[in-house]
């Protein structure tokens, strides 16, 4: 029989657990009372009622648009918060509300979302106004876009402030003070240059969903409300009623990064790690964009905040997806949230979430600045065995621990010109004994590596750089030998990552895994276990070399429920690093069963257990 492969089988075997590094959430504006006091106070002692946008500016001042209290709010660095603008739910006040010019304090406002330039002056949408509303540094409000009128003749190529907006909502301002308005009912994003011009640059006519790969003044956007620009001029946009995120680039193209058209999940758990486009989105409803380049994205009604990295794949930084409120002091990912709305980054790469229905702000930090590798973090990527257990030359092993790459998933590898598996994935490199080791895969606490083929020892110590900042060494036990079973979890128990020999079909109860073929094995039949650390082979394999069948030098012994199986093959499976294949025959006599144990045993260290499902002859 020959050695055989699939390369969809081996997504199964090195997907990463995807677990992010444990960012933190706290509030830091807003006690959950919707009472208003326009009195300085501290933030955390502050009432807000429905915060719907959040910025911060270079000083590290937060702003709010505390839109149910018609009141714009600033935070100082001290935590100590002041109204600067709107006067709160004051009848008088709100019976002059119609009037700008004047003081920011004395004039009503309903502001949905907020910005601030580099010179200090605030921007907010105004529903109530259908205009975009400028509080100077003297604290003065005045029209800054739209006059107060929805009507069909937009403006475009004048003066903003003649323009006619449709309810503003999402802003964005870039590094050249050009500001960018999310014209929900005009299904159209705005940009009023630094000069006051206004123009539409994205959106058309007509509402609704198409365009993708054409201009983006000619595609339709239906009710977007959220807008956000990043460093190279790329437009995103919450294109909410059409349940997607779109991207204008700086040719002017539109298309689809996130979510499916015209789908929405039901509330519960998201999709991880795959593909944003694959991902149904429940209301993306605000974007915003850090200083690497990843997108993030607010579900109002999936109650969690999405992260889209540069390579398009969608995981979640914040929330569970249940309604509710909890989580303060504990890991994001863990977090209740009710409708959240604008997110926004601080210079440190902190995020704040306007969570609109707890009537708070709240930030999720990071905890560690540079790369950390976990105490016994290092491990077999088969087995997963904790602790003490050695690790062998040549085979996969997982690195785990915190911020430990650039904030991205990178789940595929590549070869390199030479002809091996690259050393830097994801901003990456890991160090075993001072050498930049094969990488498989990346993430931000977690990493896949192969041992050295050549190394030598009992001991190695292992070391994570990422943007010139390396992590303290850890030292991981070498031994000749230390397999390992993939499982189908990536948990290395359970259904093993074992598929009848010379098909694409795992070893198990018919129909169990979604999306793949399966169906149990029969005594007498030959299957393919697939494995890492089985020592050295021969020909000897360079570190990131792909095998070509070579074998094993010595064979493992394997068991099926307890029973010596006959061992066709062991080697490496053709076309992979580090990845070891043993092709065995079912014992006959094998009982019916779903959860039939596979052990082996090489060079007197034992496997981890998976099992496989068998039926009768």
């Amino acid at each position: 029989m020959n050695p055989f492969f699939y390369l969809t089988a081996f997504t199964i075997l090195l997907s990463p657990s995807l677990g992010l590094a444990q960012a933190v959430i706290k509030t830091v504006a807003g006690n959950g009372s919707t009472t208003y006091s326009g009195a300085e106070v501290a933030a955390t002692d502050a009432e807000l009622n429905g915060p719907s946008g959040v910025f911060v500016d270079a000083a590290g001042n937060l702003y709010i648009a505390d839109q149910s209290n018609f009141a714009i709010r600033k935070v100082d660095k001290t935590g100590t918060m002041t109204t600067i603008g709107g006067c709160g739910p004051d009848i008088s006040c709100l019976e002059s509300g119609p009037f700008l010019g004047g003081a920011a304090v004395k004039t009503s406002v309903n502001p949905y979302d907020i910005v601030v330039d580099k010179a200090g002056n605030v921007y907010i949408t105004d529903g109530s106004r259908n205009a975009v509303e400028k509080v100077d540094t003297g604290g003065v409000i005045t029209a800054f876009a739209g006059t107060g009128k929805a009507t069909a003749d937009l403006g475009d190529g004048g003066p903003a402030n003649k323009a006619n907006l449709s309810t503003p909502v999402g802003l964005d301002i870039d590094s050249a003070g050009n500001i960018y308005i999310a014209d929900l009912s005009n299904n159209r994003i705005r940009k009023v240059t630094a000069g006051g011009t206004i123009s539409t640059v994205a959106g058309s006519d007509s509402m609704g969903y198409g365009g993708d790969g054409g201009k983006a003044t000619s595609a339709m956007l239906n009710n977007p409300h959220g807008v956000a620009v990043d460093k190279a001029g790329n437009i995103y946009i919450a294109d909410t009623n059409n349940f997607v995120v779109r991207k204008v680039d700086t040719s002017g193209t539109i298309t689809t990064v996130a979510g499916i058209a015209g789908q929405v999940t039901i509330i519960g758990p998201a999709p991880e790690g795959v593909p944003a486009t694959t991902v149904p989105l429940v209301s993306p409803w605000a974007v915003t964009v850090d200083s690497a380049g990843n997108l993030y994205i607010t579900e109002w009604l999936g109650y969690r905040i999405r992260k889209v990295d540069k390579q398009g794949i969608i995981t979640t930084v914040a929330g569970n997806g249940t309604y509710g409120f909890s989580g303060d002091d504990g890991p994001a990912t863990s977090a209740m949230f009710k409708a959240p709305e604008g997110i926004r980054f601080d210079a440190a790469g902190n995020l704040y979430i306007a969570d609109n229905q707890n009537n708070r702000v709240r930030e999720v930090s990071q905890p560690h600045a540079g790369p950390v590798v976990n105490a016994a973090g290092v491990v077999n990527n088969a087995s997963f065995a904790a602790g003490t257990n050695p690790v062998a030359p040549g085979s996969i092993a997982a690195v785990f621990g915190t911020n430990i790459n650039d904030g991205s998933s990178i789940l595929f590898s590549s070869f390199g010109t030479g002809g091996t598996l690259v050393t830097t994935l994801g901003g990456a490199q890991v160090k075993i004994n001072g050498t930049p080791v094969p990488l498989f895969y990346s993430t931000p606490s977690q990493l896949g590596v192969q041992i050295p083929t050549d190394l030598t020892g009992s001991g190695a110590s292992v070391e994570v750089t990422i943007n010139g900042a390396a992590s303290a060494p850890q030292m991981v036990p070498v031994a000749p030998v230390a397999p390992g079973l993939f499982s189908t979890d990536q948990s290395g128990q359970g259904q093993g990552a074992v598929l009848i020999a010379n098909t694409n079909t795992l070893v198990a109860p018919t129909g169990s895994i979604p999306g793949r073929d399966s169906r149990p094995a029969k005594p007498g039949e030959f299957i393919t276990i697939f494995c890492t650390g089985l020592g050295a082979v021969t020909p000897a394999l360079a570190s990131g070399e792909p095998g070509q069948s070579n074998t094993t030098v010595d064979k493992p012994a394997v068991t099926i429920d307890g029973a010596p199986a006959t061992v066709e093959f062991s080697g490496i499976a053709p076309g992979f690093v580090g990845l070891n294949q043993v092709n065995v025959q079912v014992p006959a006599g094998t009982r019916t069963a779903s959860d039939i144990p596979v052990v082996l045993t090489i060079g007197g260290k034992q496997s981890n257990m998976v099992t496989i499902a068998v039926s009768g002859p």
